[in-house]
């Protein structure tokens, strides 16, 4: 008969299987943590954006990025000169395009660049355009 047949294996070769598995289980695990938090990561924010309304409507006010992936409320801008503020909003990136609206009426949009924002102390004044494309849907303000 074949010695490898009928003598046991030394002790060390079958403690080694199981440690290297156990090793690879581990590494195979943090690798997986690693990935899940990473992917469930709280965005960045803005500590402040300030609207500055002169019109006299109260304007919704959404924002989006570049790639327009979706809108995010941030306020309802007051009208008569005020300026309204939101606290930590999602940080929209290099671009950040402004939607304005009042009472289911768009009003328009405004493009504006991040270091553009940052130049401004992060306030963006409702446009022109905006007030006069309500005007000339006749939409009046609100009481």
């Amino acid at each position: 008969m074949n010695q490898l047949l009928t003598e046991p294996a030394p002790p060390t070769s079958r403690r080694a299987a199981p440690i290297a598995r156990g090793v690879v289980l581990v590494l195979v695990s943090l690798g997986m943590i690693a990935i899940g938090l990473w992917l469930v990561r709280d965005p960045d924010f803005v500590d402040r954006v300030d609207v500055r309304n002169n019109s006299g409507y109260d304007l919704n006010i959404d924002v989006t990025g570049a790639d327009r992936d979706g809108w995010l409320p941030i306020s309802v801008a007051t009208g008569g000169g005020n300026v309204t503020s939101t606290e930590r909003v999602v940080d929209q990136g290099d671009t950040w395009i402004f939607r304005f609206a009042y009472a289911g009426y768009p009003a328009g949009e405004l493009r504006v660049k991040r270091s553009q924002l940052e130049h401004d102390n992060w306030r963006v004044t409702v446009p022109a355009a905006a007030i006069g494309r309500l005007q000339d849907q006749g939409v009046l303000p609100g009481p």
